[in-house]
């Protein structure tokens, strides 16, 4: 992989007998410094939250349906009352 320009003249300027800024950076400047945490039960509900799954009792709800190569279209299936 190329060099790139600045790399060059640090590179020369370190030759030269100059200080290497290099060795000016933060300690903290190559770490990552963002926190991970595995997800809460909550936020995993909240993730399916607003997704229209399929209900095990056949309650009214949307879904795509795509015959083939024909175009896809949505239903809506609503139950009725009586």
């Amino acid at each position: 992989m190329a060099r790139s320009s600045a790399s060059k003249k640090r590179i020369k300027a370190v030759r030269e007998g100059k200080r290497d800024p290099l060795h000016s950076r933060s300690p903290f400047a190559n770490q990552d410094l963002r926190t991970r945490t595995t997800k809460t039960k909550q936020d995993v509900l909240n993730r399916t939250k607003y997704k229209n799954r399929i209900s095990y009792e056949g309650d009214s709800g949307s879904y795509l349906f795509c015959p083939g190569s024909m175009s896809c279209g949505i239903f809506v299936m609503v139950k009725n009352s009586s």
